[in-house]
C-alpha cells in the first residue's frame, strides 16, 4: 500500500512538471506545441464523431430483412395451424353432408313404386322432392361447379354459409350381383356412393351397400 502511494505521488509530480513545462513553452513562444496538442484533440474529436455516425441505408435494409425473416419464422407455425384447423372443419362438414344425403337415399324403396325402369330420375322427377326410390339419385350433383350450384338439404332448402362455399356432392348408384348369383336374375344389392369435393378436388367418399328387402 505504501509503495502504491509512493508511485502515485511520483506520477502526480511528473504530470505537474509536464504541465508546468507546457505553460512555460507557451510563455516562451511555444505555441507550436499547443497547436500540435490542439490538433491532436481536434483529430481525436473528429474520430469520435465518425464513430458516432448513424446507420447507412444498406445496414437498415439488412436489419429490416433479418427482422422480416425472424417474424416469418415465428408466425409460420401459427399459419400452418390455422390452415390445418380450417381443413379439418371443412372435412367434418363434408362428412356430415354426405351422411345426411346417404340417410335420405337409403330411406327410399329399393324398387320404384311406379314401376319406372333404369337408373336416374324418371319422367316428372325434376327435383329430389320427387325422387321415390334409391336409383333415382344416380347422377345427382349439387354444390360448387354443378348444375345445382348450391347444396340442398332434405327439404329442398339451400344450405348456406362461408364454411360450405366450394363444397360439392356427386352421387352414384349401381346395382350389383353377389358372388354365385345367376347374372340373369335381378340383382339383390345396390351400391350407393357419395363423393364430397372441394373446389374440384375430392375430399372423401362414402359408400353403402343396400340389400333388396325379402
Amino acid at each position: 500500500m505504501v509503495g502504491l502511494c509512493f508511485i502515485s505521488g511520483c506520477f502526480v509530480n511528473l504530470l505537474m512538471e509536464y504541465l508546468a513545462g507546457v505553460t512555460e513553452a507557451v510563455s516562451n513562444g511555444g505555441g507550436r506545441k499547443i497547436l500540435l496538442m490542439q490538433g491532436l484533440c481536434v483529430t481525436m474529436r473528429s474520430r469520435k464523431i465518425q464513430f458516432r455516425r448513424g446507420m447507412t441505408l444498406v445496414e437498415a435494409l439488412m436489419a429490416s430483412t433479418l427482422l422480416a425473416m425472424g417474424a416469418s419464422a415465428v408466425l409460420l407455425p401459427f399459419n400452418i395451424g390455422a390452415q390445418s384447423e380450417t381443413e379439418d372443419a371443412r372435412r367434418t362438414l363434408a362428412m356430415h353432408l354426405a351422411r345426411e344425403l346417404m340417410e335420405e337415399i337409403i330411406s327410399k324403396p329399393f324398387d320404384d313404386p311406379e314401376g319406372g325402369g333404369g337408373r336416374g330420375p324418371d319422367s316428372g322427377e325434376s327435383s329430389r322432392l320427387y325422387f321415390d326410390n334409391i336409383d333415382d339419385y344416380d347422377g345427382y350433383r349439387d354444390g360448387y361447379g354443378e348444375t345445382i350450384s348450391e347444396i340442398v338439404g332434405m327439404k329442398n332448402q339451400v344450405i348456406q354459409g362461408v364454411a360450405i362455399d366450394g363444397l360439392h356432392r356427386d352421387v352414384s348408384v349401381e346395382y350389383m350381383h353377389v358372388s354365385g348369383q345367376d347374372l340373369g336374375d335381378d340383382p339383390n344389392f345396390v351400391r350407393v356412393e357419395i363423393s364430397m369435393g372441394y373446389m374440384g378436388d375430392n375430399l372423401l367418399t362414402l359408400r353403402r351397400l343396400v340389400h333388396v328387402p325379402q
